[in-house]
């Protein structure tokens, strides 16, 4: 942006002695090294004339209930996805946290150790308990690594009553993955459902 090129442009002038053209640096006091008015002025116009951002729409409630429902008429690789959809929807997750990708990046894809369900009580649950669905209350995801920076983030989500759940989906997700894919254990990616096919990718 031009600020950002302002504030290149000043630094250069300062490493070598110099006072900045775009700051206030020659008094004394809170203003010392504030923009020049005219300077600020200048920024505000371009900022007036900037078209607005061309923001992606977000996805609504309506839509993944559409998809779960639609799901259901599918196979299990289909109700896998439209979960893992649902569960990350709650979690406000990128792609890359929940899905494979054609480049790995920074991100730490989530994997089945990264979730821990919690009953009313908040004690812990195992993923593999045959009463997971009904019995769990809570769902905290750990994002190890993430571009922001935090690492080792947990967040939690609540049940909720409707057919928008992020404990239920996760549930799922997580006991498909432990009866579907072979040799599963808390490695396993969350996506990982369908080594048993030719090219295993969910998107």
């Amino acid at each position: 942006t031009i600020r950002d090129s302002i504030s290149s442009v000043a630094a250069t002038f300062r490493t070598n002695d110099r006072p900045s053209p775009f700051h206030l640096e020659d008094g004394k006091g809170a203003r010392v090294g504030v923009l020049r008015p005219s300077v600020k002025d200048l920024l505000k116009a371009f900022k007036s004339k900037d078209p607005p951002p061309d923001r992606q729409k977000a996805v609504t409630a309506r839509l993944l209930r559409d998809v779960l429902r639609l799901a259901r008429t599918w196979g299990s690789l289909q109700r896998h996805t439209a979960d893992l959809i649902v569960g990350a929807f709650f979690f406000a997750m990128r792609a890359c946290e929940f899905c494979e990708t054609r480049e790995g990046g920074k991100t730490v894809p989530l994997s089945l150790e990264h979730i821990t369900f919690r009953d009313r009580r908040r004690l812990p649950i195992s993923q593999r308990d045959p009463e997971l669905i009904k019995r769990a209350k809570y769902v905290t995801i750990c994002f190890v690594d993430q571009k922001n920076g935090k690492k080792m983030d947990r967040r939690t989500q609540q049940r909720t009553k409707e057919l928008l759940c992020p404990v239920v989906a996760w549930a799922r997700v997580c006991q498909r993955v432990w009866k579907r894919v072979p040799g599963a254990s808390k490695k396993t990616k969350v996506f990982d459902l369908t080594k048993e096919r030719e090219n295993p990718r969910i998107v």
